[in-house]
């Protein structure tokens, strides 16, 4: 079984929410018993395979996983999907703007000089 399968089982069985904690400690460090010595040091790098894997769930799998303030979930029906995805494009719409503006007005000021660490 691949590890995409254990974390898309493990999602399917819940009943609410998961954390990525959790998938992290049930699905990945918890069976591999060599690494709970070294959780503290591996720990950030299995957080960022658990957002890998739903991510490639999600787009490589087309598996509905929707994530929340309290974690990750599979959608119960389409109307959810829809609701998920309307959120989703709204936050992109907002960082897309802010981070144009910003672009803007960097580029606007790119030819001065920053005086900013001259101290005479």
């Amino acid at each position: 079984m691949t590890i995409h399968e254990t974390v898309l089982g493990y999602l399917q069985k819940q009943t609410k929410p998961v954390s990525q904690h959790d998938i992290a400690e049930d699905c990945i460090v918890g069976s591999h018993f060599h690494e709970k010595n070294t959780r503290k040091q591996n720990y950030a790098s299995t957080l960022r395979q658990v957002r890998q894997i739903v991510r490639d769930l999600r787009i490589d799998f087309g598996q509905p996983i929707l994530s929340g303030k309290k974690g990750y979930w599979i959608a119960e029906d389409s109307a959810e999907v829809v609701q998920y995805c309307s959120m989703l494009e709204q936050k992109a719409k907002s960082s897309a703007a802010a981070y144009f503006e910003t672009f803007k007005a960097m580029k606007q000021h790119l030819p001065r000089r920053n005086t900013f660490f001259n101290f005479s």
